[in-house]
């Protein structure tokens, strides 16, 4: 190509046109000059004369530049002496260039600068010449000269200076042609125009629709070599381009900031697959470069240098190329500088949607309603797509939320769901609905339809699927289990393909396709795998896959190579030194086959033959005896049943032959498949008593699998002949483990959870993990009666501690990445680990030890290095570390670029991690171990592109949702699997994609039911698919033995977008087999057997047997032992039905059940109405042999036994339970519990616990302590990694626990109360503490120990089960009042003209109390959250209470926090720990914040200034008079308005609160009260401004009252005096309190705002205290003054010495009155003042505590007692009966009015005509003749009526009233005794004895 003519590289060149002018143009003006710095142009003032000559001197004569990016600037300074006189300003510029293609003087030429020096006495100026190519490259000769503006010639003597430019680099332009007609007819002019592409400001840019019609665009280019040669003429005359355009690189630019579309993806302008395109790749074909399929970029050099650019359709936006040419200069003089340029391409316009992809690619099911996802572009949320297919089938957008998805890459996705239909390679046509958004005045758009366009490539094509998939034979249908067997399958398989769509499962996995021989659409024909290679299981189901339809299965059972069999024996004893087991004279001996998971599954028959080995047939074979033994047992109906084909014989002691012979036992396999198997043992019974004892080797385990401790179990069977009164039953239990001797007995209490020692109460041996070490060990256990050691047996157990997998990790775990040449690739093992290690040397993941193996190899694809398609290859020696053991090494950037070819190349790394142990042998030698992990692998795709960066995620962790790391070869599918990955910019957002299996892939991370629903994981934002959340996947969301592959795709800025692959493989599902049971009916003296198996083995499986009643009710049978088999009895007569639940170890899931076919009959010979007496044998046998199964079980019958009873009467049974309830909890204390133990003693102690008062049974305190003290061992002594399944236990152990408090704190049948506490202590009541502190943290932990970040739920004890609905122990007849708050209404007692308010007790007949305080003591609530950052949540609410918390809790982002909000009964009040300080608040409502440690919690909330709030519900009529204390102040969402309300008052009356009128919901109500100067009580309302908002919100800060934080909390079971500092008022938080008040109708504001929202809300009206504060804890709202004493604790209040001596004084003072008014009450020496309860009718009046604090209830069944401590408890028949007609009497009587009340010849008038039903008076229960002191033989076994009592006294001073033989006897059986002995110091008699002394 030939520029200006072709004298472009010429080395004559003649003389040009001046600036493209005609040559001899005038030069340019000396005006230009004026722009010049005046101070410059200076007189010459004498002076020597100058060095430098007339004129202008040379520049440099050449110069040669790189372009870079389109441009290249230099600078050339120029000397000029002007002629005598003159100066600069006296010349003008000439500037000439040879090429105006390279250099347009007049734009790329300016004087930069212009220096005078007038130092030589000459003006001599420096002028300097700044020029800009930014053109073409190639050569120019550049002129320049001054000119004498008045003569037109240069300097006399002075020549021209000029330079030759060459501009090296690459320039790529565009040429057209025009072609124009002059007008005065001369012949046609070519103009041809070329416009430079590329570099700043020189972009290329298209519209879309000429993109669309015209994709390809070719540049020309044009080179420049620094050698003056170009590609147009080299240096040698020849053509052809001296550095190869090959060597040229190329990538995409960095995007505009928001584009969010990917350069070179799908939605980029122009994409490029550098890994199969070379740079030079492309043709000139005279008109356009043609490029290879994928190739975006290509340069062609056939005919001259052209460039192709094949766009995309459809796609407008911005692209960048980038060139990098560094060989352009190498060699040369600017081989320091390298050549690059870029083209910015744009393509402009709005282009219609367009369809790029459609998912999935396979056949739609012939049904429809399948989701199909459109991959498209150009789309917006307000378009709707619809879908016609095959012109008929019409698929509408899923109206599921996140069918629209912005992808954030600049396309979307859309879908839509499939129509039913049929057909193949069936067309489809796209429209879309836009509608646009309504206009400034509401008006909707009109929508517009337009049609997507369809850019699919290859075009995509619709299929429907033949559904008929069916398996009819496989043949064979087993084989061994190394595999190899060749397996027909035969069917109908339509469009079946073995390296397509058709698949062979085993159990849903499928086998490789290098297994599959054949396949057509009727028969298959394929290789069975290895079974390790299937799973661990034997039998599987093969089915076929076609697509997305599956076949039915057909069984394939593997067999077992070296199947195995034993004989367990239980009954016996073993004798090591003949190898026999003795039986003893009366034990019961079982034998059970123990088989392999392999035989077993195989449907096993069982054939037991007792071989006398004394006596032979006529073939001399040993006689059979056993048909002899099924006959004598026969005879017995209790006996059990000897069945010779079951897989457990059981022989009765009295059906031996003979004793003391020797016989063989044999038992004979046979399974389906016709293998049989036959082994036998020795057994002899002898005539002497022994104890069999049966030591079940455990299944080999390692130190961390399962993560549980070691723990064997004895079964032991006692002499049934043997009674108490023949032996002390005590057994002691000698354990021999590891050569220490460890005993035990019943009495024992010293086994600890984290020590090696006996457990239960001997039968169960606890090896921690931390104790445990590599190798085979035996452990002993000799048993024997304590009293009478000669009664003994001994077995023992071999213990396998086996090492856990060593595993492998490379860097972060990823399986698979894209890196390039351009930086080093790092490669780390230090994340390999030794799960053992974390308890061998405390330190998880920890790589002591470990040596490190790599291997390497690259291929040229992905599946190229396995199987046929293996095209691996070593990789070189760089590529690994020296030696390939190091545990991290580098790959350099070098080294990857020598393997870098231009495609893709992948290179997969492995790594082996390998550990010398050492383990023990049975003979106690130790040897050393090799240990070697599986292999990992990780892949990276090595791309051409060096110059992409790529970087990596800083880690991938994968837990649980405990935060255990999880083995990613062995993921359970039964929990949740959290993956996080982490990057160390804060920039990097990253989404998920399933890739394997294909048929879950297209919609599996979109299915709610898959993913974690909480907030802070990934996908619960479906329009926010990049974020920095973990991928949260559902417990059971992942399926059973199948292999998963998860990319992680994420963006770091600077970066390219990557990929890291996951892989996960689950396991198997187990199947469990329960055989038939040997016996089905019985009696409670039958013992009954059961056994299970699982599919394959695992030290991971536990086997738990249940037994369900009629009722319905489950218990655990034989102590949740978790072992495969049972032995049980039964107490209670029923039909029971029996299933085995087959848990993982740790309890995580229910992995398998199995029902037994028949169910349990049992026939009790204990009758229904007898006392527990017949029970007391089994149970002290049970307890002191260590039964612990045996006597836990008792517990349920005890239970059930009274509750079928109807109740019981007898006292001895309530010592029963007692002693029973002792003994559980020692059982318990000594236990180290499974999760279903856990739960079973739980659920024991419930039982236990619905014996409430109304059964006749009562509890003492240290009973009941020890019933929550079993729940506490339940769940503290399970260990930590164990789950707690105990929420329903929990909940229903305390639906009933506080009524049984209740009772005790009464002292419901006998006077040991007031014995125990003298009239007048402050006895403290901490059970009441101890019991709810421990439920809510026992369902804390029950709760939240195993979920998952996020989780939040709500529990409460009001369960509903089979006895109906309690609420916290409170029948629904029973309904509680309070006496905590002193209201009440005066009295006026009237005598003659005298007037006196006496005392404030409720007399008020018929009265309607505005102030109703029905507080029953109702269930807790908790609401429950586990929170690990800020996003999960702030917030739980319980009804009317809530509890927010603030962000700065999460510190560092993340963390495990426990949120509890607790609303219950007030514990501390009812404790009397605070005892006489009330409170605005119904309930205790307890904060906590708390992390887990173990099984414990620990207070983990921060004290952060304001950080915790929570809303304290208050009882409003309680409150309603001080509300108005202050101004009100109603907000609404519009206005707030303040009214003082007392103006508005009568008489300058009081608020007393603000109410909507529900019919009138505009008009607010203020109701008030005054008391007149009479006394009178006036009242009304007054209606205020109608215009007022309808839900106005009073809140306010009311006078004294404040949320008082209770602290320090009890301690546990805490019982000396110190505790009454425990509770107190905090006063080291900052804290604030407001009053809110919402009317009906007002929304619940979670802001620190309460403002009404809508009023239309159906809500009640509710009053809360809100308290922000630093601190969280027990919570109520009650007067500062009473509970802090008053303002020595304001804020900021400062104490001078004379102040301080002042309170001192002060306080003595205090001391002093406080004890002389303790005295007084104590004594009754004045009348009490206390307020009694409000009440109204079916109330009774009880009794008044020290605190002048009395109590009423409602009561409308039979039974009732009282409570001192704030709750009392009766009926109201007995006080009637009590106090009798002539007591007391309610107006009207005679000549009373309404308002009047005799009581004992005193009349009182009642203030303002209220009234109230009844009275009653007392204040104790004692009425025992002793006063008090004599012994409570003279009190009855029933339950003592809780009346209260009445002083003689003061009805002899009643004038007749009623006197102590008017008074009705005590009912028989009660706690009356003498009435004549009552006590005196109730408030009637207080109040009538002596009127002169009231008055």
């Amino acid at each position: 190509m030939l520029l200006d003519g072709g004298l472009l590289g010429q080395e004559n060149l003649p003389t040009l046109p001046l600036l493209g002018g005609a040559a001899g143009a005038a030069p340019y003006s000396g005006a230009d000059y004026n722009d010049l710095d005046g101070g410059l142009r200076q007189t010459t003032e004498g002076g020597t004369q100058p060095p430098f000559p007339f004129g202008l001197s040379n520049g440099q004569s050449s110069v040669t530049l790189l372009q870079v990016n389109g441009s290249a600037e230099t600078t050339i300074t120029y000397f000029f002496r002007p002629e005598a006189g003159l100066t600069l300003e006296d010349y003008d510029r000439v500037f000439l260039s040879s090429d105006t293609g390279v250099l347009v003087p007049t734009a790329d030429v300016s004087v930069a600068e212009a220096i005078l020096d007038n130092s030589t006495g000459s003006p001599v100026y420096n002028l300097t010449l700044s020029f800009d190519f930014s053109r073409f490259v190639g050569q120019t000769q550049f002129t320049f000269d001054l000119v004498n503006r008045e003569t037109g010639e240069p300097v006399p003597g002075s020549s021209p200076s000029r330079t030759n430019f060459t501009i090296s680099g690459l320039t790529l332009y565009t040429e057209t042609t025009t072609t124009s007609t002059p007008t005065d007819g001369g012949p046609p002019v070519v103009t041809v125009n070329r416009e430079v592409v590329g570099g700043d400001g020189q972009p290329l840019t298209i519209d879309w629709e000429t993109a669309a019609n015209r994709p390809q665009v070719s540049l020309i280019g044009f080179i420049q070599y620094v050698n003056g040669s170009n590609s147009t003429v080299t240096s040698s005359g020849g053509s052809g381009q001296l550095v190869p355009l090959s060597d040229i690189d190329f990538s995409f630019g960095r995007q505009p900031t928001g584009s969010g579309v990917v350069p070179g993806g799908p939605a980029s302008p122009v994409a490029h697959d550098a890994s199969g395109c070379a740079i030079d790749g492309g043709t000139w074909n005279g008109s356009a470069v043609q490029l290879a399929p994928g190739c975006g970029i290509g340069f062609a050099d056939n005919d001259g240098v052209h460039l192709g650019i094949t766009l995309q359709p459809y796609r407008p936006g911005p692209v960048q190329l980038v060139f990098k040419w560094p060989e352009l200069t190498d060699g040369t003089e600017l081989d320091d500088i390298q050549f690059e340029t870029f083209i910015d391409v744009e393509v402009t316009g709005t282009p219609p949607p367009a369809v790029v992809a459609i998912s999935p690619s396979s056949a739609l099911a012939p049904e429809g309603d399948e989701d199909v996802t459109l991959t498209v572009l150009n789309t917006q949320p307000n378009m709707t797509f619809n879908v016609l297919v095959g012109g008929e089938f019409e698929f509408p957008q899923s109206q599921d939320a996140g069918s629209y998805v912005d992808r954030g890459d600049g396309l979307q996705t859309v879908t839509v769901v499939s129509a039913p239909g049929e057909g193949n390679n069936l067309n489809w046509t796209v429209t879309v609905t836009i509608t646009p958004a309504p206009d400034t005045t509401g008006v909707p758009g009109t929508p517009v339809v337009v049609n997507a366009v369809d850019v699919t490539r290859p075009p995509f094509l619709f299929n429907y699927l033949n559904a008929n998939v069916t398996l009819n034979g496989i043949s064979p249908n087993s084989g061994p289990e190394e595999g190899g067997t060749i397996v027909t399958l035969t069917g109908d398989f339509p469009d079946f393909d073995k390296d397509g769509t058709g698949e062979i499962l085993f159990n849903n996995r499928p086998i490789g396709a290098e297994y599959i021989i054949s396949g057509n659409a009727n028969t298959i024909v394929f290789r069975v795998p290895p079974r390790v290679e299937v799973g661990e299981g034997f039998t599987y189901s093969v089915s076929v896959e076609v697509g997305k339809y599956q076949s039915a299965g057909l069984l394939f059972t593997f067999i077992q190579a070296q199947p195995s069999l034993s004989i367990l024996v239980t009954g016996g004893s073993f004798d090591s030194s003949n190898g026999r087991y003795n039986i003893g004279r009366c034990n019961n001996a079982l034998f059970r086959a123990i088989l392999d998971a392999g035989t077993f599954s195989q449907t096993p028959t069982f054939s037991w033959r007792l071989l006398d080995t004394t006596q032979t047939d006529a073939d001399g074979n040993s006689v059979d005896v056993l048909p002899a033994v099924v006959a004598a047992s026969s005879t017995s109906e209790l006996g059990p049943v000897v069945n010779v084909s079951s897989q457990t014989l059981v022989i009765p002691w009295e059906s031996w032959p003979a004793q003391n012979r020797v016989y063989r036992l044999v038992v004979t396999v046979t399974t389906r498949f016709g293998v049989t198997e036959v082994t036998s043992i020795l057994v002899r019974q002898g005539t002497a008593d022994l104890i069999g004892v049966t030591l079940v080797d455990p299944v080999p385990r390692s130190l961390v699998l399962p993560d549980l401790p070691l723990q064997v179990e004895a079964k032991i069977g006692t002499p049934t002949c043997l009674g108490l009164t023949e032996i002390d039953e005590e057994i002691t239990y000698d354990w021999t483990w590891q050569g220490a001797l460890y005993s035990f007995t019943y009495q024992s209490t010293a086994a600890t959870k984290n020590n090696t020692t006996p457990t239960l109460l001997g039968r169960e041996f606890n090896v921690p993990q931390a104790n445990l070490t590599y190798g085979t060990f035996r452990i002993s256990l000799v048993a024997y009666f304590t009293a009478n050691q000669t009664v003994r047996g001994s077995d023992s157990a071999l213990v396998r501690i086996v090492p856990a997998p060593l595993l492998s990790r490379i860097n972060n775990g990823e399986e698979g990445r894209t890196i390039s040449a351009a930086s080093a690739l790092e490669l780390t093992g230090a994340n390999s680990y030794d799960p053992d290690m974390t308890f061998a040397e405390g330190v998880s993941g920890t790589g002591a030890g470990i040596q490190y193996t790599w291997s390497c190899v690259t291929a040229q694809s992905a599946s190229g290095f396995v199987g046929p398609r293996n095209t691996s290859t070593p990789c070189p020696a760089e590529l690994l570390p020296a030696g390939t053991t190091a545990e991290s090494f580098s790959v350099s950037a070098d080294a990857l670029s020598s393997v870098r070819r231009s495609t893709d190349q992948y290179i997969l790394y492995g790594l082996v991690v390998r550990k010398a142990s050492v383990s023990t042998l049975l003979n106690g030698t130790d040897v050393v171990i090799q240990r070697q992990s599986a292999q990992s692998v990780v892949t990276y795709r090595l791309i051409p592109d060096s110059s992409l960066r790529f970087e990596p995620l800083s880690a991938i962790d994968i837990t649980s949702n405990r935060s255990d790391v999880v083995v990613t070869r062995r993921i359970n599918y039964f929990e949740d699997v959290i993956i996080r990955p982490q990057a160390v910019d804060e920039a990097t957002r990253w989404t998920y994609q399933l890739l394997e299996p294909d048929e879950n892939a297209r919609q599996f991370l979109t299915l709610p039911s898959t993913r974690i629903p909480f907030a802070g994981y990934w996908g619960n934002n479906p329009n926010d698919l990049f974020t920095r959340e973990p991928l949260g996947l559902r417990a059971g969301a992942l399926l059973p033995n199948t292999d998963y592959v998860l990319a992680i795709i994420y963006n770091t800025p600077g970066f390219e977008q990557n990929t890291a692959l996951v892989r996960l493989r689950t396991t198997e599902a187990p199947q469990v087999r329960f055989p038939p049971l040997v016996q089905t009916q019985g009696t409670d003296q039958s013992i009954f057997y059961a056994s299970a198996g699982a599919s394959y083995e695992s030290a991971e499986f536990k086997f738990y047997f249940i037994a369900t009643d009629s009722d319905g009710t489950d218990f655990c049978l034989d102590g949740c032992s978790g072992l495969p088999f049972v032995q049980f009895q039964l107490k209670t007569s029923g039909e029971y039905t029996v299933r085995v639940e087959m848990y993982d170890a740790e309890g995580r899931s229910l992995l398998a059940m199995a029902m037994n076919e028949d169910p349990i009959v049992v026939n009790s010979s204990v009758e229904l109405g007898a006392n527990l007496t017949v029970f007391t044998e089994a149970i002290e046998r049970s307890f002191k042999t260590g039964d612990h199964a045996g006597y836990e079980m008792l517990g349920v019958d005890l239970a059930k036994h009274i509750l079928l009873s109807g109740g019981t009467n007898q006292t001895i049974d309530s010592e029963i339970l007692a002693n029973y309830t002792a003994g559980l909890e020692r059982v318990a204390g000594n236990a180290v519990p499974n999760t279903v133990q856990s739960a079973n003693y739980i659920n024991t102690a419930s039982f236990l616990a619905r014996l409430t008062p109304d059964t006749g049974v009562v509890y003492d305190e240290q009973t009941l302590y020890k019933l929550v003290n079993i729940t506490r061992h339940a769940i503290l002594r399970t260990p930590d990694s164990q789950v707690l399944r105990v929420i329903e236990t929990l909940t229903a152990f305390y639906n009933t626990t506080p009524e049984l408090v209740l009772y005790h704190q009464a002292g419901g049948t006998t006077r040991r109360r007031l014995l125990q506490e003298p009239e007048g202590t402050d006895r403290v009541h901490g059970i009441w503490i101890d019991m709810y502190k421990w439920l809510e943290d026992s369902v804390i932990l029950g709760g939240l120990k195993t979920t998952s970040c996020g989780y939040v739920a709500t529990f409460s004890t009001a369960n509903v089960n089979g006895t109906g609905t309690f609420a916290g122990g409170l029948s629904p007849s029973r309904q509680l009042r309070s006496t905590r708050r002193d209201w009440g209404y005066p009295v006026r007692q009237r005598r003659g003209e005298r007037e006196q308010v006496r005392g404030e007790i409720v007399i008020v007949p018929n009265a309607t109390l505005p102030v109703q305080l029905p507080e029953r003591l109702g269930p807790v609530v908790l609401a429950v959250g586990h929170m690990c950052n800020a996003e999960q949540g702030n917030r739980l609410e319980v009804g009317d209470a809530s509890f927010t918390w603030c962000p700065e809790l999460f510190r560092g982002g993340i963390d495990n926090l426990f949120m509890s909000l607790a609303v219950s009964p007030d514990f501390v009040y009812l404790s009397n720990i605070q005892g006489g300080k009330p409170s605005y608040s119904d309930h205790l409502v307890t904060t906590h914040v708390s992390r887990l440690n173990g099984n414990m919690l620990v207070d983990s909330a921060l004290q952060i200034d304001k950080c915790y709030a929570v809303d304290v519900p208050l009882n409003q009529e309680a409150v309603s008079g001080l509300v108005g204390d202050s101004n009100v102040v109603a907000r609404t969402s519009f206005t707030t308005t303040a009214m003082d309300l007392d103006t508005l008052a009568m008489h300058g009356g009081h608020y007393e609160h603000l109410s909507a009128d529900a019919m009138a919901p505009n008009v607010m109500n203020a109701s008030w009260l005054r008391w007149a100067a009479d006394s009178e009580r006036l009242s009304g309302g007054v209606e205020l401004d109608a215009a007022l908002p309808a839900v106005p919100v009073t809140r306010q800060v009311i006078g004294d009252i404040y949320g008082l934080n209770l602290y320090p909390e009890k301690p546990y079971d805490v019982r000396d005096p110190e505790i009454f500092s425990y509770y107190s008022p905090r006063t080291d938080s900052n804290s604030q309190t407001e009053v809110i008040a919402l009317p009906p109708g007002t929304a619940r504001q979670a802001s620190d705002d309460a403002e009404a929202t809508d009023a239309t809300t159906s809500t009640p009206g509710r009053v809360f205290a809100r308290v922000t504060s630093d601190v969280t804890g027990p919570w109520v709202v009650g007067e500062r003054a009473i509970w802090l004493g008053g303002s020595f604790l304001l804020e900021g209040f400062a104490l001078t010495a004379w102040q301080i001596a002042a309170i001192v004084l002060g306080l003595l003072f205090f001391i002093i009155v406080a004890i002389m008014a303790s005295w007084t009450v104590a004594t009754r020496y004045f009348f009490v003042i206390g307020a009694p309860p409000p009440m109204t009718e079916d109330m009774v009046y009880l009794e008044r505590d020290v605190y002048g604090r009395g109590t009423v209830i409602d009561v409308n069944d039979d039974t009732g007692f009282a409570v001192t401590g704030g709750y009392e408890y009766t009926d109201d028949a007995t006080a009637r009966s009590m106090l009798g007609p002539g007591a007391f009497a309610v107006g009207p009587v005679g000549s009373m009015s309404d308002s009047e009340v005799q009581v004992g010849g005193e009349t009182y008038e009642v203030e303002d005509g209220e009234g109230a039903s009844e009275v009653a008076a007392g204040d104790g229960l004692d009425t025992d003749s002793d006063d008090g002191g004599g012994d409570d033989d003279s009190d009855s076994d029933s339950i003592a009526p809780s009346a209260t009592s009445v002083d003689s006294a003061m009805l002899s001073a009643a004038g007749g009233s009623m006197s102590a033989a008017a008074a009705a006897p005590a009912p028989s059986g009660s706690d009356l005794g003498d009435i004549g002995s009552i006590r005196e110091g109730s408030q009637l008699s207080d109040m009538s004895l002596d009127p002169q002394r009231a008055s």
